[in-house]
């Protein structure tokens, strides 16, 4: 009995240029799915910049209303102190 077989037998080279090529392909996939993570979680160091100087900005108005509160406040309780009938 003779056996018709259509086996297809592959070179060594053609195994390892297929196992690449996946490779590759797999790499190539992690790369674009590292690339959209740092689109949108990461900011640059331009907008970190921007985003820092308006922190400092507002910072700096909320310590300056807190200081002049904090002024009229120990400036009320002086006057009161030294008016205050004896």
């Amino acid at each position: 009995m003779a056996k018709s077989t259509s086996e297809t037998r592959y070179t060594q080279s053609q195994v390892d240029v297929k196992l690449m090529t996946e490779k590759l392909t797999n790499i190539e996939k992690k790369v674009i799915e590292i690339d959209r993570k740092l689109e949108a979680e990461y900011v640059t160091k331009d907008q970190q910049a921007i985003v820092k100087s308006d922190l400092m900005f507002l910072q700096r108005t909320v310590y300056g209303l807190v200081g002049l509160i904090i002024t009229a406040v120990v400036g009320g309780a002086i006057t009161f102190f030294i008016n205050a009938p004896k």
